[in-house]
C-alpha cells in the first residue's frame, strides 16, 4: 500500500491518542504479540545480549522499568508506524478489537475520531466482523467497497414473495415495499468467514427474544421457521435440501443469492 498518510494526519493521531492506552486492556507485549512477531524483531538496546529480542525490549522498559514514553511505538522504525500506511492502519483498527477494548462507548467514540483523522487523507476503519456481539474493524481507502451493514440477505418467505427495490443502488441499499412481514431480512454483519448457522441462530435468538434458550432450542426454531417457507413446493425442496441448514453449513458472499431466492 502507498504511504498517503502525511506527517499532519500522523500528529493529529498521536496527539488525539495521547490520553488513551493504546494497548487497550492489555499490556504493550501481548498487544504487539497479535500484529508482529517480537521473538523475531531485534532490540534497540545496546545491551543486546541481555535483551536480544523487541519482545524482551519492551518488557524490559515498559513493564519492568517503565522508563519509554506512552507514544514510543509511533516512532519505533522496527513497527512501521511512521512510514506505512497499511501498518498503521492495521494498529489503529486493533486498538479498537473486543479482545483489547472491552468498552464499547469508548470503541464508539475511539472510532469517530481515528475516522475523522483519517478521512483527510482517503483512509477509514469500517467494520468486517463481530465477536459476541462486539465490532471487529479494518482499514481500507474510502471508496474501496461498499459500507455498511448486511442488509440484501432476504429469504424464507412463508407467504407471498417480498417485492424489492433499491433505494440506492450505488451502496447496494434495498427496501422491501410490499410482502416483508412474509419473510426474513437478515441485517447482521457478514463476517470473511462468511455466515454460519451458529451466526444466524444467534441473530434469530436476539430477533426472536430467544437470548439465553439452549441452543438446541434456538436451532429447532428456526429450523421450523425455514421449513415453512417450503411448503407446498416441492421444487424448492429438491433444490435446497434441509441438509443445507446444518450447524456446518456456511453461507458467503457468492452463495447468498441461493437463499435469497428461496
Amino acid at each position: 500500500m502507498a504511504s498517503r498518510i502525511t506527517e499532519v494526519t500522523w500528529r493529529r493521531l498521536i496527539e488525539g491518542l495521547a490520553t488513551t492506552a493504546w494497548y487497550g486492556v492489555l499490556n504493550e507485549v501481548e498487544f504487539l504479540g497479535r500484529l508482529y512477531d517480537l521473538d523475531t524483531l531485534p532490540t534497540t538496546d545496546s545491551r543486546s545480549t541481555q535483551f536480544p529480542t523487541a519482545r524482551e525490549d519492551i518488557i524490559q522498559h515498559c513493564i519492568a522499568n517503565l522508563d519509554w514514553p506512552d507514544d514510543w511505538i509511533f516512532y519505533d522504525e522496527r513497527f512501521g508506524l511512521a512510514d506505512n500506511d497499511d501498518a498503521l492502519l492495521r494498529f489503529l483498527a486493533e486498538m479498537l478489537h473486543p479482545a483489547v477494548r472491552t468498552n464499547l462507548a469508548e470503541v464508539e467514540q475511539l472510532h469517530d475520531f481515528l475516522n475523522q483523522t483519517l478521512v483527510h487523507d482517503g483512509y477509514e476503519i469500517v467494520q468486517i466482523d463481530a465477536i459476541s456481539g462486539a465490532p471487529v474493524f479494518a482499514g481500507r481507502r474510502i471508496g474501496a467497497g461498499v459500507p455498511g451493514s448486511m442488509k440484501n440477505l432476504i429469504f424464507a418467505a412463508d407467504g407471498p414473495k417480498p417485492e424489492i427495490v433499491f433505494s440506492d443502488a450505488l451502496n447496494n441499499d434495498v427496501r422491501v415495499v410490499k410482502n416483508e412481514q412474509f419473510c426474513l431480512v437478515y441485517d447482521g454483519p457478514l463476517a470473511a468467514h462468511g455466515l454460519t448457522w451458529a451466526d444466524l441462530t444467534n441473530w434469530w435468538a436476539e430477533r426472536e427474544g430467544l437470548t439465553g434458550a439452549p441452543a438446541r432450542e434456538i436451532s429447532l426454531n428456526l429450523y421450523r421457521r425455514l421449513d415453512r417457507s417450503l411448503a407446498d413446493n416441492d421444487a424448492e425442496r429438491r433444490i435446497v435440501p434441509c441438509r443445507g441448514f446444518e450447524p456446518a453449513h456456511t453461507l458467503t458472499k457468492q452463495n447468498c443469492h441461493l437463499i435469497t431466492q428461496q
